[in-house]
């Protein structure tokens, strides 16, 4: 991947947004959760 996006990003570039992606999958995931929660909540209503 280095050499397609030249020495612009460096290691810790790379990291972030890593970072990132692991941040906003377990975000997706808590979301599900949410709804799964609130979809529960709503049929014991």
């Amino acid at each position: 991947s280095r050499s397609c996006w030249g020495s612009q990003i460096t290691d810790n570039g790379l990291y972030k947004i890593s970072l990132a992606k692991c941040c906003s999958s377990l975000t997706s995931i808590s979301l599900w959760g949410m709804v799964a929660i609130t979809d529960r909540g709503v049929v014991q209503l």
